[in-house]
């Protein structure tokens, strides 16, 4: 029972920093329709950023937080200029044309990190503050793991509150339903497109931020985290945030669960997840993030 809590907890700690790259990743794709293979690029970088702000070394709780949130920023801005310079040219109905430029940016982020900060793995310590454990009746809790899961939970609700709360929100849900309309009525959607890519570039930014103490950060993290993004997204519904909060949730538990009592199956979990999810549900554990229609009346003869 006690290996059971503490694969649960490790499990809830997985998934955060996962839902947080998902999340932008369906974000984008809920409002604009475009398919970014190169979102993990996105939360790679955001890795190496925060990694190098703190030059690789051990530093305090709050110098970590602020190289996070530059991780973000600095992610958030290359995302926004990513969709100025190459999505806004694109068709959003044409997505093999979108998944194609996407594919070859996330190429170039691959060879430009590799000449920026060369191809060696890079470690990041955890700060003092994180690197402990507490134990309670058997259970260890991991601080780094009690850190990432309360910082997953306020960056959902802050993602709640941004989509639901403010005018940004609305006027993202109603260029999602109808980008035509929603120029028609006065909404920038130029200026809505730019915010929801640095919106889901701060989130991936950030998250490679707070997950640099768990991952050696070399070329190929955007391929895992890209996949791993992936089959969260197909698993909750593509464009879903609840969807892809919950199959994060999954995905993060059944990965932990799998690497405590068969851990020659865990590199296995998301895919016959995902199988059996898209066997049961093709269209994933919630409905896609679009604006809720008011029933027509009925018309009669």
């Amino acid at each position: 029972m006690v290996e059971l809590l503490n694969a649960i907890v490790s499990g809830l700690a997985l998934a955060m920093p996962l839902f947080l790259a998902a999340s932008g990743l369906t974000l984008i794709y809920g409002v604009m329709r475009v398919i970014n293979f190169a979102h993990g690029g996105f939360f790679m970088v955001g890795a190496y950023v925060a990694t190098s702000a703190l030059r690789g070394q051990v530093h305090g709780f709050w110098a970590f937080i602020g190289a996070v949130i530059l991780a973000g920023i600095v992610v958030a801005i290359f995302s926004a200029a990513c969709e100025e310079i190459i999505f806004r040219w694109l068709d959003p109905s044409e997505h093999m044309l979108s998944l194609l430029a996407s594919y070859a940016l996330s190429l170039i982020i691959a060879g430009g990190a590799v000449q920026i900060w060369g191809a060696a793995a890079k470690t990041q310590p955890a700060p003092p503050l994180l690197a402990g454990s507490w134990s309670f009746g058997g259970v260890v809790l991991a601080q780094n793991d009690v850190f990432m899961i309360i910082m997953g939970l306020l960056l959902a609700a802050g993602l709640w509150a941004l989509l639901n709360q403010t005018s940004f929100g609305k006027q993202a849900t109603a260029v999602a339903g109808d980008p035509v309309m929603a120029e028609a009525l006065g909404i920038r959607v130029r200026w809505v497109a730019i915010g929801v890519f640095a919106a889901g570039g701060l989130l991936a930014g950030m998250a490679g931020g707070l997950a640099s103490p768990q991952y050696s950060i070399a070329p190929g993290l955007d391929q895992l985290f890209v996949l791993q993004s992936f089959a969260v997204i197909i698993l909750g519904g593509f464009g879903s945030i609840g969807g892809a909060f919950g199959a994060s949730l999954l995905l993060g538990l059944l990965e932990s669960i799998l690497a405590t009592y068969a851990p020659s199956l865990s590199g296995y979990g998301f895919y016959v997840a995902m199988a059996i999810v898209l066997m049961l549900r093709p269209q994933g554990l919630a409905i896609a993030f679009r604006p809720r229609r008011a029933p027509q009346p009925e018309v009669s003869a």
